[in-house]
Protein backbone atom coordinates (compact mmCIF):
# COMPACT_ATOMS: atom_id res chain seq x y z
CA UNK A 1 0.00 0.00 0.00
CA UNK A 2 1.31 3.79 -0.89
CA UNK A 3 2.06 5.09 3.10
CA UNK A 4 3.59 8.91 3.35
CA UNK A 5 4.85 8.25 -0.41
CA UNK A 6 5.99 5.05 -0.14
CA UNK A 7 5.15 1.46 -0.80
CA UNK A 8 5.08 -0.59 2.47
CA UNK A 9 3.34 -4.11 3.66
CA UNK A 10 -0.14 -2.92 5.05
CA UNK A 11 0.36 -5.68 8.00
CA UNK A 12 3.44 -3.57 9.71
CA UNK A 13 0.96 -0.39 10.04
CA UNK A 14 -0.59 -1.96 13.32
CA UNK A 15 -1.80 -5.54 14.32
CA UNK A 16 -5.22 -5.93 12.75
CA UNK A 17 -5.48 -9.71 13.21
CA UNK A 18 -5.89 -12.15 16.04
CA UNK A 19 -3.08 -14.11 18.01
CA UNK A 20 -2.25 -17.10 15.90
CA UNK A 21 -3.71 -15.27 12.90
CA UNK A 22 -1.30 -14.17 10.38
CA UNK A 23 -1.61 -11.10 8.47
CA UNK A 24 -1.21 -10.42 4.44
CA UNK A 25 -1.46 -7.57 1.93
CA UNK A 26 -4.50 -8.33 -0.73
CA UNK A 27 -5.73 -5.35 -3.08
CA UNK A 28 -3.27 -2.81 -1.00
CA UNK A 29 -5.00 -3.00 2.43
CA UNK A 30 -4.23 -5.62 5.40
CA UNK A 31 -5.87 -9.02 5.41
CA UNK A 32 -5.92 -12.07 7.98
CA UNK A 33 -5.90 -15.62 7.89
CA UNK A 34 -5.47 -18.61 10.52
CA UNK A 35 -2.48 -20.59 9.35
CA UNK A 36 -1.95 -24.26 8.26
CA UNK A 37 -3.60 -26.26 11.57
CA UNK A 38 -5.62 -23.74 12.88
CA UNK A 39 -9.39 -22.54 12.52
CA UNK A 40 -11.68 -19.70 13.65
CA UNK A 41 -12.06 -15.86 13.09
CA UNK A 42 -8.60 -14.67 12.25
CA UNK A 43 -9.75 -11.08 13.68
CA UNK A 44 -11.40 -12.21 16.85
CA UNK A 45 -8.77 -16.06 17.45
CA UNK A 46 -7.20 -18.80 15.55
CA UNK A 47 -7.16 -22.40 17.71
CA UNK A 48 -4.92 -24.72 16.43
CA UNK A 49 -6.62 -27.52 15.26
CA UNK A 50 -5.95 -30.90 16.26
CA UNK A 51 -8.17 -32.62 14.28
CA UNK A 52 -10.91 -32.86 11.55
CA UNK A 53 -11.87 -36.92 12.04
CA UNK A 54 -11.84 -39.33 14.77
CA UNK A 55 -9.24 -40.68 12.80
CA UNK A 56 -7.16 -37.87 13.10
CA UNK A 57 -7.01 -38.78 17.22
CA UNK A 58 -5.54 -41.80 18.68
CA UNK A 59 -7.78 -44.75 19.30
CA UNK A 60 -8.70 -43.22 22.89
CA UNK A 61 -9.85 -40.06 21.89
CA UNK A 62 -12.30 -38.47 19.66
CA UNK A 63 -12.90 -35.32 17.65
CA UNK A 64 -14.96 -33.37 18.80
CA UNK A 65 -15.03 -29.19 17.96
CA UNK A 66 -11.25 -30.14 16.37
CA UNK A 67 -9.91 -31.08 19.14
CA UNK A 68 -9.03 -34.90 20.62
CA UNK A 69 -10.63 -35.21 23.63
CA UNK A 70 -11.79 -38.37 26.05
CA UNK A 71 -15.03 -39.22 24.83
CA UNK A 72 -16.10 -40.11 28.61
CA UNK A 73 -15.10 -36.59 30.02
CA UNK A 74 -18.34 -34.57 28.59
CA UNK A 75 -20.18 -33.50 32.00
CA UNK A 76 -23.13 -32.00 30.33
CA UNK A 77 -24.15 -35.61 29.07
CA UNK A 78 -22.25 -38.46 30.25
CA UNK A 79 -22.67 -41.43 28.22
CA UNK A 80 -22.29 -43.65 31.18
CA UNK A 81 -24.33 -44.86 34.57
CA UNK A 82 -23.45 -42.61 37.41
CA UNK A 83 -21.95 -46.18 38.66
CA UNK A 84 -20.73 -47.61 35.48
CA UNK A 85 -17.07 -47.38 34.37
CA UNK A 86 -16.58 -45.28 31.07
CA UNK A 87 -13.42 -46.33 28.62
CA UNK A 88 -12.51 -45.08 25.68
CA UNK A 89 -12.05 -47.21 22.61
CA UNK A 90 -12.00 -46.86 18.41
CA UNK A 91 -12.70 -42.99 19.13
CA UNK A 92 -16.00 -43.93 21.18
CA UNK A 93 -16.91 -44.26 24.63
CA UNK A 94 -17.66 -47.60 26.09
CA UNK A 95 -19.56 -48.13 29.23
CA UNK A 96 -19.47 -51.52 32.00
CA UNK A 97 -20.42 -52.17 35.29
CA UNK A 98 -17.47 -52.39 37.77
CA UNK A 99 -16.65 -55.60 39.42
CA UNK A 100 -18.64 -54.97 43.06
CA UNK A 101 -21.38 -54.29 40.89
CA UNK A 102 -21.80 -56.97 37.95
CA UNK A 103 -25.48 -56.66 37.24
CA UNK A 104 -27.37 -54.59 35.16
CA UNK A 105 -27.18 -51.80 32.53
CA UNK A 106 -24.11 -49.71 32.27
CA UNK A 107 -25.86 -47.00 30.48
CA UNK A 108 -28.73 -46.81 33.23
CA UNK A 109 -28.15 -48.29 36.29
CA UNK A 110 -25.00 -50.82 38.03
CA UNK A 111 -25.96 -53.52 41.00
CA UNK A 112 -24.56 -56.02 43.33
CA UNK A 113 -25.70 -59.94 42.00
CA UNK A 114 -28.45 -61.25 44.15
CA UNK A 115 -27.50 -64.10 46.53
CA UNK A 116 -27.52 -67.55 45.05
CA UNK A 117 -30.74 -69.18 46.58
CA UNK A 118 -29.87 -71.20 50.19
CA UNK A 119 -30.32 -75.12 49.47
CA UNK A 120 -32.18 -76.21 52.60
CA UNK A 121 -30.33 -78.53 54.90
CA UNK A 122 -32.65 -81.47 54.66
CA UNK A 123 -35.87 -82.32 53.20
CA UNK A 124 -36.59 -85.58 55.05
CA UNK A 125 -35.41 -87.13 58.32
CA UNK A 126 -33.35 -88.94 55.91
CA UNK A 127 -31.36 -86.77 54.98
CA UNK A 128 -30.19 -85.92 59.12
CA UNK A 129 -27.36 -87.22 60.83
CA UNK A 130 -28.44 -90.08 63.64
CA UNK A 131 -30.90 -89.11 66.29
CA UNK A 132 -31.37 -85.69 64.29
CA UNK A 133 -35.11 -85.10 62.54
CA UNK A 134 -35.80 -82.81 59.45
CA UNK A 135 -37.97 -80.05 60.59
CA UNK A 136 -38.42 -76.95 58.73
CA UNK A 137 -35.86 -78.19 56.46
CA UNK A 138 -33.05 -78.11 59.17
CA UNK A 139 -31.20 -81.04 60.75
CA UNK A 140 -32.40 -80.57 64.80
CA UNK A 141 -33.16 -82.80 67.71
CA UNK A 142 -36.72 -83.53 67.96
CA UNK A 143 -36.91 -83.74 71.43
CA UNK A 144 -35.46 -80.46 71.81
CA UNK A 145 -37.51 -78.71 69.08
CA UNK A 146 -41.14 -80.51 69.77
CA UNK A 147 -41.08 -81.42 73.12
CA UNK A 148 -43.18 -84.48 73.25
CA UNK A 149 -42.61 -85.94 76.35
CA UNK A 150 -43.71 -84.56 79.86
CA UNK A 151 -41.01 -82.84 82.16
CA UNK A 152 -40.73 -86.03 84.44
CA UNK A 153 -40.40 -88.21 81.43
CA UNK A 154 -36.73 -88.42 79.41
CA UNK A 155 -37.14 -87.88 75.65
CA UNK A 156 -34.81 -90.60 73.22
CA UNK A 157 -34.84 -90.58 69.39
CA UNK A 158 -34.63 -93.46 67.26
CA UNK A 159 -33.20 -93.89 64.32
CA UNK A 160 -36.21 -94.88 62.26
CA UNK A 161 -36.91 -94.53 58.52
CA UNK A 162 -38.45 -92.78 56.76
CA UNK A 163 -39.34 -91.04 59.65
CA UNK A 164 -37.75 -90.74 62.91
CA UNK A 165 -39.44 -91.84 66.39
CA UNK A 166 -39.20 -90.25 69.87
CA UNK A 167 -39.75 -92.47 72.75
CA UNK A 168 -40.93 -91.08 76.42
CA UNK A 169 -39.17 -93.21 79.09
CA UNK A 170 -40.27 -92.73 82.59
CA UNK A 171 -37.13 -92.72 84.95
CA UNK A 172 -36.33 -96.74 86.83
CA UNK A 173 -38.64 -97.28 89.32
CA UNK A 174 -41.43 -94.16 87.59
CA UNK A 175 -44.60 -95.64 85.41
CA UNK A 176 -46.70 -93.14 83.07
CA UNK A 177 -50.30 -92.39 83.84
CA UNK A 178 -52.91 -92.01 80.90
CA UNK A 179 -51.56 -88.62 80.40
CA UNK A 180 -48.20 -89.67 79.83
CA UNK A 181 -47.04 -87.75 83.57
CA UNK A 182 -44.26 -89.84 85.06
CA UNK A 183 -45.91 -91.25 88.74
CA UNK A 184 -43.81 -93.30 91.32
CA UNK A 185 -44.66 -97.18 90.85
CA UNK A 186 -43.74 -100.80 90.35
CA UNK A 187 -43.50 -101.20 86.61
CA UNK A 188 -41.53 -99.98 83.61
CA UNK A 189 -43.37 -98.37 80.59
CA UNK A 190 -42.57 -96.85 77.31
CA UNK A 191 -44.71 -94.42 75.94
CA UNK A 192 -43.44 -94.04 71.56
CA UNK A 193 -44.57 -90.91 69.93
CA UNK A 194 -43.73 -90.47 65.98
CA UNK A 195 -42.95 -87.12 64.55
Amino acid sequence: MCYNGGCLNPCILGVPCAANAECYGDSHRAACRCPSGYAGNPFDHCERVECRVNTDCPADRACLERRCINPCASIANPPCASNAICYAQNHAAGCRCPEHLPVGNPLAYCERRPPPPVEPECRTDVDCPSRLACIKNKCVDPCKELSPCSPTAQCRVLDTVPVRTMTCTCPEGWVPNVDGECRLGKHLSKHKIQS
